[in-house]
């Protein structure tokens, strides 16, 4: 059985919403995949075609650059790999990026752009280290940027704040204290990173970040408890003041059951909504920030049922804001009780009345990069969708592609001609960035 790893999504070159997915079969190498929307007015997604065959237990993550469509790929124990489209329908050939000097495997990656749209390349291996690379003329060495004497657990998150600064959390300790969650950013746009800074941790202790940002541009952190029984949060005070994290962190409640799998992103109204599964994946919950306008501006309004996917419990919660100025929210699928096989994550297509995300010119994406708790994301239903028909796992027997429209992409189409080059950092510049980790 065709086992989906990971699912990465973004705007492709046709400014059309594409997924890409890794799978493991049993007895052959992993493959990636893609799809994407052939028909964004009409919900009209193509099959799963082969992307390529790569060995490693994949993690994926994808963006827009330059209007065009980065993916990158990485195995637990593989290097770092990505292409890019050389047009519409054309894309290149696979590069590596190596392996970073990690012992053990390899178990986050993050793909995100600096201001003036040069790429970096996060990763954190199972060792407790995490490493960064980013574009130069070419590509920069993997340079460490883990914790000072300490180890990072989980995974590495990155966002980019309202002065286009990337910043980093991460669960890590060092010795003598207790797990809590860390940050570190970059000190200009595109410049060395500042060091290390402990955000504390909730109580109950921390889990895997998740990352949101307001409509004013200041990022809010969210962490389940490793319990899974209570969902907290803390937020910068001041747009762009990566020091400003000086707000306790406060509890955003608990659901029967527990707290699976937690997604934020902006809504229609430019206002944070939180949607959270779960821990058996039979309940999905929605809860968004109070406007301006409530008596208690700034705080949160209760938690709302909403229905779940009635074939089988629900997954990976990924939201998005489409061009219609509305909103949407996808889940995977988990496999029927008492499947003997591994998990299959099934994305979604759009519902109707909405084809994704808006473009940024400034982020290069969506406006919201909104992640869920975990790596592995959806295609998003469109808005008002009851019931989303779930799209076939990828696998040996995908169906060729539906060619109804010329504007549709190619999936097979590679070249090895190189994309347009990125602008390149200062020498100075350059030369902070390789003592990144010197802090």
């Amino acid at each position: 059985m065709t086992t989906i790893i990971a699912i990465a999504q973004a705007r492709n070159a046709m400014d059309r919403l594409e997924m890409v997915a890794t799978s493991t079969r049993e007895g052959s190498r992993d493959t990636v995949w893609h799809a994407w929307q052939s028909d964004p007015d009409r919900d009209v997604w193509t099959d799963w075609h082969p992307f390529g065959k790569l060995d490693g237990d994949l993690t994926v993550d994808a963006l827009r650059q330059h209007e065009i469509m980065v993916v990158a790929v990485m195995g637990k124990f593989s290097n770092v790999r990505f292409r890019f489209q050389t047009g519409t329908t054309t894309w290149s050939d696979w590069e590596s990026l190596e392996r970073p000097p990690s012992d053990g495997f390899l178990r986050s990656l993050a793909l995100r752009q600096n201001f003036d749209h040069r790429l970096e390349v996060f990763v954190a291996g199972q060792d407790g280290t995490a490493w960064h690379r980013w574009e130069l003329e070419g590509w920069s060495e993997w340079t460490p940027m883990g914790l000072p004497h300490g180890d990072i657990f989980g995974s590495l998150v990155v966002g980019r704040d309202a002065e286009k600064r990337l910043e980093a959390f991460c669960v890590g300790t060092v010795p003598g204290s207790e797990q809590a969650l860390w940050h570190r950013w970059q000190k200009k746009p595109g410049s060395d990173w500042a060091a290390w800074d402990s955000l504390d941790a909730p109580p109950g202790g921390p889990s895997d970040p998740v990352l949101g940002r307001n409509a004013d541009g200041r990022l809010e952190v969210f962490c389940v408890t490793p319990d899974r029984s209570e969902l907290w949060h803390r937020w910068q005070r001041h747009a762009g003041k990566p020091e400003s994290w000086d707000r306790p962190w406060e509890k955003l409640g608990d659901r029967p059951g527990g707290i699976g799998e937690v997604a934020v992103g902006l809504n229609a109204d430019d206002l944070l909504t939180l949607v959270a599964t779960a821990r058996d994946g039979r309940d999905l919950w929605q809860r968004t920030q109070a406007p301006a306008t409530d008596p208690m501006p700034g705080g949160w309004g209760p938690w709302e049922r909403l229905p779940a996917v009635p074939t089988a419990p629900v997954d990976s919660p990924l939201l998005y804001r489409n061009r219609l100025g509305g909103w949407g929210c996808s889940c995977a699928l988990r496999p029927p009780a008492g499947s003997t096989s591994s998990p299959s994550r099934r994305p979604a297509p759009p519902g109707p009345g909405a084809d994704g995300p808006p473009r940024n010119t400034e982020d290069g994406a969506g406006r919201d990069d909104m992640r869920s708790s975990r790596q592995p994301q959806t295609s998003p239903p469109r808005r008002g969708a009851s019931r989303p028909v779930p799209m076939a796992c990828p696998g040996p027997r995908a169906r060729s592609p539906r060619r109804s429209s010329a504007a549709s992409p190619s999936p097979t189409g590679s070249t090895s001609s190189r994309r347009p080059c990125s602008p390149s950092r200062s020498a100075a510049t350059t030369s902070s960035a390789s003592t990144a980790a010197a802090a």
